[in-house]
């Protein structure tokens, strides 16, 4: 590794609107939308094979969606988590850009038994 440049602190400005609500029935559910503007973000350079160094690069976004349900049913529970990000560089320096990658998408589920027993399960 190189000597890092003096870096600038990386400043963020977030802006995030949701619900939530649980039903009649007791299915707890939430979603919400967010969008996130890093300025002088902080990256990774390689100048060869084995080294580099980290650098602020302009602006970086992040955007996207999380959802979620959840329901406890006596000793079990289950929750469904969903999340979509769309996360480019928005600066015109000449760096790899995931301007036409498609956005990441992560999904997580999960059952378990509640904890005042020996048994649990869960899968992500």
């Amino acid at each position: 590794m190189t000597s890092d440049p003096p870096l600038k602190q990386v400043v963020s400005r977030t802006l995030e609107a949701g619900a939530r609500a649980r039903t009649a029935s007791g299915l707890r559910w939430n979603a919400a939308l967010f969008r996130t503007m890093n300025y002088d973000d902080i990256l990774f350079v390689s100048s060869s094979a084995s080294s580099g160094f980290f650098t602020n690069f302009g602006r970086t976004r992040r955007q996207g969606l999380e959802a979620a349900l959840e329901r406890s049913e006596g000793k079990f529970s289950w929750a469904l988590n969903y999340t979509l990000i769309d996360a480019t560089y928005q600066s015109s320096a000449v760096l790899f850009s995931r301007r036409t990658a498609p956005p990441m998408r992560t999904r997580h589920h999960g059952f378990a038994r509640q904890p005042h027993t020996r048994h649990s399960a869960a899968t992500i």
